[in-house]
């Protein structure tokens, strides 16, 4: 990673670098199961805070921006897909439910996550039935094929 790009703290050391060089000292399991491995800093880590001195550490800590809020309103439409094991019923789910609730008009400061979520759902499945298609999947089998996709090697 270019220099320029790196998050520098005032004590001069780079996250990134930090997170590098513990990352080639862990071994296989640790470095298997640790989100440092795609450089993803982990501020609920007691172990990530362990890398960094107290100083760096209120610097990374002032720098992380909180979570926002739980979007209800998405959660509750996201339910409809809870059931969901098989093609058939997502396809029943997405052509019998809406992500509106019923009786409900859409507003956008209240909906536009879940019509936006809907969206990529709707995206997601065109590719999803067609691989089913291809694999010749009957409706009611999993969505997770155990051989992987076939290659174009041109």
């Amino acid at each position: 990673m270019a220099s320029d790009h790196k998050w520098v703290l005032p004590s001069g050391r780079a996250v990134e670098d930090v997170i590098f060089k513990t990352c080639k000292a862990m071994d296989a399991a640790t470095f298997a199961h640790s989100l440092s491995q795609s450089f993803v800093l982990d501020i609920s880590d007691p172990v990530m805070k362990s890398w960094f001195t107290e100083d760096e550490w209120s610097e990374i800590i002032a720098s992380v921006l909180p979570l926002p809020k739980p979007d209800v309103v998405l959660a509750d439409s996201l339910k409809r897909f809870f059931p969901v094991k098989c093609t058939t019923m997502l396809r029943e789910v997405l052509d019998k439910q809406s992500y509106l609730p019923v009786g409900v008009s859409y507003d956008s400061r209240i909906h536009y996550n879940s019509q936006w979520a809907d969206v990529v759902i709707r995206r997601l499945c065109v590719f999803l039935f067609f691989y089913s298609d291809i694999y010749k999947f009957h409706s009611n089998e999993r969505f997770i094929h155990p051989s992987p996709l076939p290659r174009n090697h041109n």
